[in-house]
């Protein structure tokens, strides 16, 4: 027979994994999407009692926090290539280096995380 300690782990175990997908899906629809590369990186598992979240690209955190302004410069290639129709006909420009005005910040990943212990409960 099994013991009530272990239908408890079970039946919370279960409520769990149910979470996981729900954040994970969450997750997905807020995160903001230019190629769709970090939105498709998104994964949540459950182990045990614990939810563990990975979002794998490197600019993850600067979607969610924003950046100060910067400059961003070639470094693997002779020049940076921008297709930008604001200085003038929409044809390729090349450039050594650019200042990038900054990025403001989108909490979409903490927006969506608040809400993981209430999920918790609703997920049957």
């Amino acid at each position: 027979m099994i013991d009530l300690k272990e239908r408890i782990r079970d039946h919370y175990q279960a409520r769990v994994a149910a979470t996981a997908a729900v954040v994970e899906d969450k997750l997905r629809r807020a995160a903001l999407v230019d190629t769709g590369r970090m939105r498709d990186s998104i994964t949540v598992t459950a182990r045990n009692l614990t939810l563990s979240v990975n979002v794998p690209v490197d600019y993850a955190s600067y979607t969610s926090e924003g950046t100060e302004p910067h400059e961003i410069a070639a470094t693997q290639a002779g020049a940076l290539r921008f297709y930008w129709g604001r200085v003038g006909p929409p044809q390729p420009r090349f450039y050594r280096r650019v200042w990038h005005p900054g990025t403001q910040p989108n909490p979409w990943y903490r927006d969506v995380t608040e809400g993981w212990t209430r999920w918790l409960v609703e997920v049957t």
